[in-house]
């Protein structure tokens, strides 16, 4: 087990070099890229200073800190709708704070939020800038239909906006990826380089249903060190046994 981040791999005489930002290199004959994805930031004035400051990527990891407090809530899918209910146990104020006048959410969730007395939503508003002196005191928004702008007061603001693949490193590495930056993957994890496998939630493509869970990453994860084994022995002209019940 080495902790390090990784921002290469190269190929070479039938091999893999998998370089860290420290310098450091590994052989390899087979790889399987399982990094996930990251949250989107806002990418506004304010978010990177007050990040663990009241600006949170993670409402199950950081509810608790918000008991009490008004925390705004960015985001219109499920997992933003799924952090104002949970915060809503917690706080004593919740804004779902969205840039259009619907949600991409499952209905239910849609439901649950109209119904929870404590959250409010502001639709049509995009963030445009968390503000504070030690901590996150308030939050500027930005009516996209009108343009007006006004400031909420917060004490926390919960970013829910998605994620998205370390793009830049697949494309360094020459790995095929979709649209959206997502490793492209055929049945069996395989990738568009032999040798290299993917899994988990940087993946995607038109043999792949995409649903971030983690007990989909963790299926993904053994079919793709299968298909490892299976490309090691088939290279070494062995018979491939596939592990079962026999």
């Amino acid at each position: 087990m080495v902790r390090g981040r990784v921002v290469d791999v190269r190929r070479g005489n039938g091999l893999f070099t998998v370089v860290t930002e420290g310098g450091d290199s590994f052989r390899a004959s087979t790889v399987v890229i399982a990094v996930g994805s990251r949250r989107r930031r806002l990418n506004v004035p304010g978010e990177r200073e007050f990040t663990g400051k009241g600006v949170s990527y993670c409402a199950p990891c950081d509810a608790p800190l918000f008991k009490d407090k008004v925390v705004a809530v960015v985001g219109g899918g499920n997992a933003a709708l799924q952090a104002a209910l949970l915060l809503s146990s917690y706080s004593s104020k919740v804004y779902l704070v969205h840039r259009r006048d619907s949600f991409r959410a499952f209905p239910v969730y849609v439901k649950l939020v109209r119904e929870s007395p404590n959250i409010e939503l502001i639709l049509n508003r995009v963030v445009i800038e968390i503000g504070g002196s030690r901590a996150v005191e308030w939050v500027r928004l930005r009516n996209v239909v009108s343009g007006e702008e006004e400031v909420v007061s917060a004490q926390g603001v919960v970013v829910e906006i998605g994620s998205e693949p370390p793009k830049e490193f697949f494309k360094r590495i020459g790995l095929q990826t979709d649209g959206s930056g997502y490793v492209v993957v055929k049945p069996g994890q395989l990738t568009n380089i032999p040798g290299i496998f993917a899994a988990g939630d940087c993946t995607a493509g038109p043999f792949k249903k995409k649903f971030d869970q983690i007990v989909v990453a963790s299926a993904e994860g053994a079919v793709a060190a299968l298909s490892a084994y299976e490309y090691l022995m088939e290279r070494r002209g062995a018979k491939v046994l596939v592990p079962g019940w026999g």
